[in-house]
């Protein structure tokens, strides 16, 4: 298991590094609705309205909807106040009607829509650049259905220990994604920086089929589109930061709502490589407690942490992110305890997560 972890980190080194043929980029640019689906982010939700208000996107027209999916906090208000605040921004803020998800959420919002492209964004995010929007869509050519855009967890805000290796380890993850979209075989996207043709979505009937997780709207539209028409935007301007866990607890708590996608998508190719990843770190965890030889868990730690280093070191440049190769073998018994657990966790035990439980 773990020379098959090894081979897929260098793998996803390569197509990393790989470069997409200069774009195509369309004109004009397509009309644009941003749906944000949110849930008690009355903490958050100005600050992203603050953000897509000051974007610069020329040639069409975009919006943006906050569809609130039963909030208990005041996140509406703020989103309702908001709109009166600042008339000339097209925002449309409202309570979701159809039954609770993030999934019905959006589709609600799209059904509602006019737009030819939909772009979703998480009410928690961060975006820097005011050509955010304009650099995402310029890849939204022909040849394009699904465009998956850089997420790096990380904010100035937030830098203890568990935000720090939260970040470390969301640029990992993105490497993952952009590799499996550029290779033609899509694992796993990031929903809080994704766009799509409307009409494609309708084309597919949405979400209907998959499942009715709390979570994994983003990997569950990717599944249904051709991989060929499936674009990374791999452009620093095109990056969206999220807010990082807290504490241990959210630490954990996060990683299990991902890892529950797993099962969900029911991809090959993401379980395999699931598969890999989890019995490497439980190799790791069993070489902690003396339960394999020496020399095998030398190996394996050595293995496992020298192709991680690469990996972060190449895609942390793109995201302006120090990557301390002290920090990377360090982590490694950490890792190795909590990935073994969360392994476990998400397959047997429920979470909760805003104040709801998972099936």
């Amino acid at each position: 298991s773990t020379g098959g972890y090894v081979l897929f980190l260098l793998w996803c080194f390569y197509w990393w590094l790989n470069q997409d043929e200069l774009l195509t980029v369309p004109s004009p640019f397509p009309s644009v609705e941003i749906i944000i689906p949110a849930r008690n982010e009355a903490l958050n939700i100005v600050g992203v309205l603050d953000d897509l208000r000051k974007q610069q996107y020329h040639g069409s027209s975009f919006c943006v909807a906050v569809i609130d999916d039963h909030s208990t906090d005041h996140t509406l208000q703020h989103c309702l106040d908001y709109a009166k605040c600042y008339p000339e921004f097209p925002l449309t803020c409202h309570r979701l009607s159809d039954q609770e998800s993030k999934k019905n959420a959006i589709a609600e919002a799209v059904g509602k829509s006019s737009a030819e492209w939909i772009v979703t964004v998480d009410a928690d995010v961060q975006i820097a650049s005011v050509k955010w929007l304009e650099v995402l869509m310029s890849n939204a050519n022909e040849s394009a259905d699904l465009i998956c855009g850089p997420v790096v967890l990380g904010c100035e805000e937030k830098k203890n220990f568990f935000s720090r290796v939260a970040s470390l380890e969301s640029v990992g993850l993105t490497a993952i994604a952009a590799a499996g979209i550029k290779s033609g075989h899509p694992i796993f996207c990031n929903g809080a920086n994704l766009a799509f043709r409307r009409k494609v979505f309708l084309e597919v009937n949405g979400y209907e089929g998959t499942g009715h997780q709390m979570t994994g709207d983003d990997t569950a539209i990717m599944r249904k589109i051709n991989p060929a028409k499936i674009r990374y935007a791999q452009q620093h301007e095109a990056v969206i930061r999220a807010l990082p866990p807290d504490d241990l607890s959210g630490f954990m708590l996060q990683r299990q709502r991902w890892a529950s996608k797993i099962p969900a998508s029911l991809s090959r190719a993401t379980l395999l490589v699931s598969l890999f990843a989890w019995l490497t770190h439980a190799g790791v965890f069993l070489a902690l407690f003396g339960w394999i030889s020496p020399q095998l868990a030398v190996t394996f730690f050595l293995l496992k942490g020298v192709i991680e280093f690469l990996l972060l070191k190449v895609a942390g440049r793109f995201f302006e992110i120090k990557v301390s190769a002290v920090l990377i073998l360090a982590l490694q018994s950490f890792y190795a305890v909590a990935i073994t657990m969360i392994g476990i966790l998400s397959v047997f035990l429920p979470y909760q997560w805003k104040g709801r439980k998972s099936n």
